[in-house]
């Protein structure tokens, strides 16, 4: 893990990945700005006058505070998905920076055009959030248990952002096919770091850079997993 993931933090300071942070900031903001708008026009449609039917005012009250509070859990949940979405459009500025710099003399990898990778960040964007909205009622029910819902958010987000960025970063340089068997045979790999990735998503001020962090990161180590499958030295930890 180690050498892989400095050489991606030492290269974030390149124009390259600058270029993309600003582009993907922009989208991702402006993006939970209008949800934000959106969310916050249907909680004030929400007044003491829609809700004359309860006939308690601290329930409809508390009831306004709950639907709120649903938005912003949402709007943390759904977080990973949004961020690796919009940062999937530059995906291959990020990778033919890293491959330039780092593996010079490798084949260079095939550029992707935008549709194949919209198609790909969309089917799984929207498998995380259909299956982190899936199982919220399992938050509910385990609460009171300690770290179960952390491990089902970590566990459930890790599985698919490691797989997420591992095939973004594969399909330049392997067949689906390819891609598959060396994803399944180095599944618990790809699937502790997309753990990793989930974790530094939640760090608020940092999760900004992470999706261009670990496309970075996983340039590196498909080079890796790649280069042990063949039997060629790997240097993954």
């Amino acid at each position: 893990m180690t050498r892989p993931l400095v050489l991606a933090c030492a290269q974030m300071s390149d124009p390259p990945f600058r270029r993309v942070l600003i582009k993907s900031l922009l989208l991702t903001g402006a993006v939970y700005a209008l949800f934000g708008l959106a969310a916050s026009y249907g909680l004030g449609a929400l007044s003491e006058e829609g809700w004359g039917w309860i006939p308690w005012d601290w329930l409809a009250v508390a009831i306004k505070w709950l639907a709120a509070g649903s938005v912003i859990f949402l709007l943390i949940v759904l977080f990973p998905a949004a961020a690796t979405l919009f940062v999937s459009f530059f995906l291959d500025e990020i990778a033919v920076a890293v491959e330039r710099r780092h593996y010079a003399h490798d084949p260079p990898g095939e550029d992707t055009s935008l549709g194949p990778s919209m198609l790909l960040a969309l089917r799984y964007t929207g498998a995380l959030i259909a299956l982190n909205i899936a199982v919220v009622p399992l938050y509910a029910l385990t609460f009171w248990l300690p770290f179960v819902g952390v491990f089902i958010f970590y566990g459930l987000n890790g599985y698919l952002l490691g797989r997420e960025y591992f095939e973004l970063v594969a399909q330049r340089h392997s067949t689906p096919i390819e891609m598959r068997k060396l994803r399944k045979t180095y599944r618990s790999s790809i699937v502790w770091r997309g753990v990793f990735i989930t974790i530094m998503l939640m760090v608020p001020g940092v999760n900004f850079v992470i999706p261009i962090l670990a496309t970075a990161w996983m340039v590196h180590v498909f080079k890796d997993l790649d280069r042990k499958m063949t039997s060629e030295p790997a240097v993954v930890s």
